[in-house]
């Protein structure tokens, strides 16, 4: 369950140079639906379901895992998963992944 001031946060966006060299502006939600779908295509149904990003800033991507052999493997992967993110984006917008424990088969 999300606390109150979640609510009232405010959205982060970063600007991020294009090619064309007109800065675009890129928020969490896309970084989120990025991850989330390169996750899928990586690790499945089953992947999906148990890893799940929970922040981005500042080229930080905190992400929840279910048990600690999930986290494992993202940690090995990591390079890869930033990779094919800042492929999706076109800059370099996740520099690093940082793993939470602790996920609920609820959440």
């Amino acid at each position: 369950m999300r606390s109150l001031g979640h609510l009232f946060q405010q959205k982060q966006e970063q600007a991020l140079p294009t090619q064309s060299g007109r800065e675009k502006l890129l928020d969490a939600k896309t970084i989120f639906f990025l991850f989330s779908r390169i996750v899928r295509e990586f690790y499945g149904k089953r992947g999906g379901g148990v890893i799940h990003p929970a922040q981005y800033e500042k080229g930080v991507l905190f992400i929840k895992v279910a048990s600690p052999l999930w986290a494992n493997e993202l940690l090995i992967q990591e390079k890869e998963l930033c990779r094919r993110i800042n492929q999706e984006v076109g800059s370099d917008a996740v520099l690093e992944l940082r793993i939470l424990h602790g996920l609920h088969a609820d959440e």
